[in-house]
């Protein structure tokens, strides 16, 4: 268990409520009576910040938030993408049904209030800059809060494209509505990969490696660095829609690449360990896995007291296998995900994986399920998700007879659930009522991605032996079989595999898991982006990366499109087919008109 709260930084509990924008995601809220010159000091500018710091974990201002606002994504990286469904019933969340099948429009509440946390979080950061300004010892302030800023700008980027507004401080400073555009005098949009970019360089320079106890919950530089070479990556891509700027910036995979050896050589966590990955895959999502040497960024969830919201990451009540007593039944993987932890006879990913019957299916008798065990299965499958006859954490192994308690609707939200941030039974009630509460830290960048994204450099690079030893240090903590779920009820046989044979194995495991490295050199560029993108599938799967990953790999309509005509075998819901132009999502109508012509609408949405 933890020991404490993330301190002064991180006071979110008397903050979980205060994200609203009002009418306008721009105007600003009034201070009240306390003075800015008031604030201008190390305890006031604290305040400041831990309201900034707030807004990394953003959801629903009530007690039943659906988690879409926060940085999670469960819904835009994870729905969007194909990797989970919706989940609950048809006509439940009618805003959320319509993301999962590509109904988009601009007047969708989930794109709504996004965008409100997002401008929200900037709106405070700026206000840290503001008072941070008066202060002769504002420096780390000011980094720490160009860092959130920043953050939030990538979740612009990334969510509705590189033309998003930025407001600047002067911008915040001059009114309390900003008028800030987003086009040029020509008309031209303006993009904001720069700006973003000096703020995350500003917190990079300017913040410590590493805190004492106290104040471990701050942003370190290397947090900052790591993030800034995400943002040259996507950089580097044309994800800003067709009229993106992106792929032009030449230098951004290069950058990026001096900033991830940067990372691997020196990077250190908040408190002071050097980054590696953790042993224990299981670990990482257990209350257990926060202060490890793996968590390169990470929003910490409250572990005392009575509010909701900061106990929680992917929503206060809903996004929880029905199971666990007062959820609802939501965010429920794909059958198509699931069946790509298949692997071959040598412990690699399956190319045919789409060949294989579900790993979960309904039996014959039309209520209970047919769970198999036996098909070679890459082990992270049962960390990410849960199936029958498989132990779920501490709540146990669902019987495959009770699917009618175990499934809110089977049919239209299928047979598995998600893990990786769902509360342990031991945990119910430890918090608040909220069946969602979990001690767990959201991982928003781990050491593994870290070493994932050098490896996307090294294939650009045309360095493929520098790509397949960073792929085969994540698949040789996969191959560490002291974490692998077992089951001394229903034993199956799981195995390393080295050299084509059997290297190790355990004897009592949950189904019949199968690991092996790239003994082999890649044969060409395709084959080891094919590699890398799998294992990403396979590492980060249900932490909402997928959809932002396919949209920056240029290919999003024939992956989603070719996911759709395979699940709807088995999960008939999708009948819209996907643009290759949606690698951004529209700005919200709303705020589009209240802009009175300041925002230019991405052509693909006009």
């Amino acid at each position: 268990m933890k020991k404490a709260l993330l301190y002064s930084a991180f006071a979110l509990t008397t903050l979980a409520t205060a994200t609203s924008c009002g009418d306008s995601f721009l105007t600003l809220d009034p201070v009240g009576a306390v003075s800015e010159n008031t604030l201008a000091n190390d305890e006031g500018i604290n305040q400041l910040l831990a309201g900034a710091y707030s807004t990394l974990y953003s959801q629903d201002g009530h007690n039943w938030g659906m988690g879409y606002m926060g940085l999670s994504n469960w819904m835009f990286g994870d729905v969007i993408g194909g990797e989970g469904n919706k989940g609950s019933s048809a006509s439940d969340q009618p805003d959320a049904s319509n993301l999962e099948q590509w109904v988009i429009t601009p007047s969708n509440d989930y794109l709504i209030n996004k965008w409100t946390a997002i401008y929200e979080g900037v709106k405070r950061a700026n206000n840290v800059l503001k008072v941070a300004a008066m202060m002769e010892n504002g420096t780390q302030f000011e980094a720490e809060a160009k860092f959130i800023k920043g953050l939030h700008m990538f979740e612009a980027i990334k969510i509705f494209g590189a033309h998003s507004p930025y407001v600047t401080l002067e911008e915040y400073m001059a009114n309390t509505d900003p008028q800030v555009t987003n086009v040029d005098e020509s008309g031209n949009l303006i993009y904001i990969w720069d700006k973003v970019a000096e703020d995350l360089k500003f917190a990079a320079d300017n913040l410590p490696e590493s805190y004492n106890d106290d104040n471990r919950g701050h942003i370190n530089k290397w947090a900052a660095k790591a993030l800034l070479a995400k943002l040259y990556i996507y950089w580097a891509s044309p994800y800003s829609g067709k009229e993106s700027n992106g792929a032009n910036n030449s230098s951004a995979w290069q950058q990026a690449t001096s900033l991830l050896d940067e990372i691997i050589a020196s990077g250190k966590t908040s408190d002071g360990q050097k980054y590696a990955l953790n042993p224990s895959y299981a670990q990482l999502f257990t209350p257990d896995g926060d202060w490890t040497a793996e968590n390169v960024f990470d929003v910490q969830q409250v572990i005392d007291g009575t509010a909701w919201l900061p106990a929680t990451i992917n929503g206060s009540h809903a996004p929880y296998p029905r199971f666990i007593p007062g959820s609802w039944g939501f965010f429920n993987p794909s059958y198509e995900f699931v069946n790509s932890f298949i692997v071959d006879a040598n412990g690699l990913p399956a190319a045919d994986y789409r060949a294989h019957a579900p790993l979960v299916a309904m039996a014959a008798d039309g209520v209970s399920a047919d769970s198999d065990l036996d098909t070679y299965v890459d082990p992270r499958l049962d960390m990410t998700i849960g199936r029958f006859e498989v132990p779920f954490y501490d709540w146990g192994a669902a019987p495959s007879s009770q699917v009618e308690t175990y499934c809110r609707e089977a049919n239209y939200s299928g047979l598995f659930w998600s893990k990786k941030y769902v509360p342990m039974k031991y945990e119910q009630n430890l918090i608040n009522d909220c069946p969602g509460a979990s001690n767990k830290n959201l991982h928003v960048i781990r050491f593994s991605e870290v070493l994932l994204m050098r490896a996307e450099c090294a294939i650009h690079n045309g360095d493929l032996e520098t790509a397949r030893n960073l792929i085969n240090q994540i698949r040789q903590r996969a191959a560490n079989t002291s974490w692998w779920v077992t089951n001394a009820a229903n034993p199956h046989a799981g195995e390393v595999i080295t050299n084509g044979a059997v290297s190790s194995s355990v004897s009592n495991t949950a189904a019949n898991y199968r690991v092996g490295l790239y003994e082999a050199p890649f044969a060409d560029a395709t084959a080891a982006t094919n590699a890398l993108k799998r294992e990403i599938r396979l590492e980060n799967g249900m932490e909402g990366k997928r959809w932002f990953n396919l949209a920056r790999w240029g290919n999003i309509a024939e992956d989603l499109n070719s996911f759709a005509d395979w699940e709807n075998q088995y999960m008939p819901k999708y009948t819209n087919k996907y643009s290759n132009d949606w690698i951004t999502l529209p700005f919200p109508t709303t705020e589009v008109n209240k802009a009175a012509g300041r925002l230019k609408q991405n052509a693909v949405w006009q």
